[in-house]
Formats: structure tokens, C-alpha cells, sequence
């Protein structure tokens, strides 16, 4: 005969919560019945504190099943089923991890390419770490192609050489100083013209996927639409995306495919 050991309040708290407080026999929940810690196997039949040979019970059910071993294979099945999902709901984070770092990572690269071209505008000029640093949260509030898109409306407007073939001191100034409103009115441009067709992938995916797109979405399209990507690819990919996490990726991907392709 096995030896019966305490189950701990932390265990007992982990059954309950795995169990959603429910008598796994009758269905019963708290507070309409007191609930208690139920071995599937019972310990004089050899079972054990794991978590997975725990359930709740309720106390009449628990005090009517004495040492009896469940008559299927039921609950344990059912016990089996929630482990299961829950690995697969880890594992699923560890992947929304991964992919996380990756995206990390092509942000930091749209940056230094960002950096690499707009300083090509504006010869004898470079950017300092605090410009870098404006540039980054640039880059975050539209994208790397619509900032780069700006820089050349402001380099050929604006942008005057002296006679070593350098930026002047004012044009570079100006450059630096116009390039965030150049940006917001380019965005403002893309969305009036797509205004129709955005709307429609709103609703595309609200019935869909019952998601409803924010501003940075909109903006997110504005800038695939502004970098070179179809607005009718877009709204196909609407039709057949899976989930709202995998719309994000995939758009980012059409942008940075349209920029490297430049």
C-alpha cells in the first residue's frame, strides 16, 4: 500500500485552476459545493501526487468514490487533452519569442540601411547617435521605405551643394528638420487614395478573423502601398491570411521585399 503524502496548497491550487473549479464527476462548481483533491489512481492502489493523477472533485462525489478506480479512462483522457494544449500553448510562445528577436533584428537593419541612404542625400553629413536615435523612432512611426521615400522629396527640393560637392549647412539642416512633416503628409497622400480599399481589408478581416485594424495598421498599409506593394495583392492576402499575428508578419514581408528589390 502506497503511503499517502499531503498534497501541498500550491498543488491543490494548480488542480483547481487547471479544473476551472469544477467537480470533474457531476459538474458541480464553487461555491455551490465545497471542492477537494480527488486521486484518480487511489494511493492504495499505488497512486501518486503527480498533477496528472489529481482532479477536483466535490465532496460528495469524493467521499462516494472512496479507493475506486474510475471505471474509463475518461477523465484521464480529458487530463491528457488540457496538458496537451497547454505544451502546445508554451510552445507557440516560444515561437512568438523567436520570431520577436527576428523582427528585432530586420528593425535594427531597416535602421543602419536607413541611415546608409539618407546620408548618401546629403553629402559631407552624417548622422550622430542622437540622430540615429530620431531617425529609429522615424522609422518605427512609418517605415524604413516611407522615410527613405521623404528624404529623396526633401533632397530635391531642398538640398543645395557648395563647390566641394557638399551638403550645404543649411540645406543639410533643413534636411534633417523637414523630414518628419514630409513623412506624415506622404502618409496622409497614401491613405486618402487608398481609403476605399483600406477599408474594405478592415472589414475583410473583421469578418474574418474579428479583428478590427487601429491607426498603426492603416499606417502599416499605407507604408506597403507607398514602398511598391499592390493594393490588390493586399486585399487578396485578406481573403486567405489565417490570423491577425500572421497578417502582420506577412505584410511586413511585402514591404521588405518591395525594399530590398529597390
Amino acid at each position: 500500500m502506497g503511503e499517502r503524502i499531503p498534497i501541498s496548497k500550491s498543488i491543490r491550487f494548480e488542480v483547481f485552476k487547471r479544473d476551472k473549479f469544477t467537480c470533474q464527476y457531476c459538474g458541480k462548481s464553487a461555491p455551490e459545493v465545497a471542492l477537494h483533491v480527488d486521486h484518480i489512481q487511489p494511493i492504495a492502489k499505488g497512486g501518486n501526487n503527480d498533477i496528472t493523477n489529481l482532479i477536483t472533485a466535490c465532496a460528495d462525489c469524493n467521499s462516494g468514490k472512496g479507493a475506486r478506480e474510475l471505471s474509463d479512462d475518461a477523465v484521464i483522457q480529458k487530463r491528457k487533452k488540457q496538458l496537451d494544449e497547454l505544451q502546445e500553448r508554451r510552445e507557440q510562445i516560444e515561437m512568438m519569442s523567436v520570431w520577436q528577436s527576428e523582427l528585432l533584428e530586420i528593425e535594427e537593419k531597416e535602421v543602419e540601411t536607413t541611415v546608409n541612404i539618407l546620408s548618401g542625400m546629403i553629402p559631407g553629413w552624417t548622422y550622430s547617435e542622437s540622430g540615429k536615435a530620431e531617425l529609429r523612432n522615424l522609422i518605427n512611426k512609418y517605415s524604413a521605405s516611407e522615410v527613405i521615400h521623404a528624404g529623396k522629396i526633401v533632397r530635391d527640393q531642398y538640398v543645395t551643394l557648395d563647390e566641394n560637392g557638399n551638403a550645404t549647412a543649411e540645406s543639410s539642416h533643413k534636411f534633417v528638420t523637414l523630414l518628419p512633416s514630409v513623412c506624415r503628409d506622404q502618409v496622409r497622400f497614401n491613405h486618402n487614395r487608398y481609403l476605399f480599399q483600406f477599408n474594405y481589408i478592415k472589414g475583410i478581416l473583421r469578418n474574418r478573423l474579428d479583428v478590427i485594424l487601429d491607426a498603426k495598421d492603416i499606417q502599416m498599409l499605407c507604408n506597403a502601398t507607398d514602398s511598391g506593394v499592390n493594393v490588390d495583392d493586399l486585399i487578396d492576402h485578406a481573403k486567405f491570411v489565417k490570423n491577425y499575428l500572421v497578417w502582420r508578419r506577412d505584410i511586413r514581408g511585402m514591404i521588405s521585399e518591395e525594399l530590398n528589390g529597390k
